[in-house]
């Protein structure tokens, strides 16, 4: 097994910095025994990153997608995405799609802008997220048939209630008033006001 892929296996990833450093993120996901064993296997994790990194002729280069990479150092600097956004003009975004601006070149910078102040660290929580499964139709049917039917079989029998000219009984008014009650309350989706 690589030295990456001992990283890998614990939930880190390492890239190469300039000259023999190295980072290594997520920090929380490091132990103290994994910090040891970094320290340990350094330059195996130098040789390994230093490999994956070759540039490749021009003609098999590929083009590396900005937003991706501005996401995950957002995610390794708990920082807000717009911020490293609004940190770049637009011919460094293009020199990170050509390769020219490596991940690591990429993360130095936004350290560097972080100890200058521009960079503040985010701190908004992660917006949360729904608790129950969305209803598939057949599930939000059977919540609201019932109650449909039971308002049909009365509207069409009643001489009273006039459905196209919504007018009912008091018995359809009550009804239909269930109905509409059942199916705004199966359709919606969760978290909504239903009144």
């Amino acid at each position: 097994m690589g030295a990456i892929d001992y990283l890998h296996l614990h939930g880190l990833d390492a890239d190469n910095l300039t000259g023999d450093q190295i980072a290594v993120w997520p920090e929380i996901s490091i132990t103290p025994e994994i910090e040891n064993w970094i320290i340990q296997h350094k330059q195996e994790l130098i040789t390994e990153l230093r490999q994956e990194r070759r540039i490749p002729p021009a003609n098999e280069r590929s083009w590396q997608n900005p937003d991706a990479m501005l996401m995950e150092i957002a995610v390794m600097l708990r920082a807000n995405p717009d911020h490293l956004y609004a940190l770049l003009c637009e011919d460094d975004i293009q020199d990170i799609a050509d390769e020219a601006n490596s991940r690591a070149y990429m993360l130095d910078y936004f350290r560097l802008m972080r100890t200058d102040g521009k960079l503040p660290i985010h701190t908004e929580p992660p917006p949360a997220k729904a608790t129950e499964p969305p209803q598939s139709y057949i599930e939000s049917a059977q919540a609201w048939k019932p109650a449909h039917e039971a308002m049909m079989n009365h509207v069409t029998g009643c001489t009273a209630c006039r459905a196209p000219q919504g007018r009912y009984c008091n018995e359809g008014a009550d009804l239909r008033r269930v109905y509409l009650e059942a199916h705004q309350s199966a359709t919606s989706p969760p978290g909504v006001d239903k009144t």
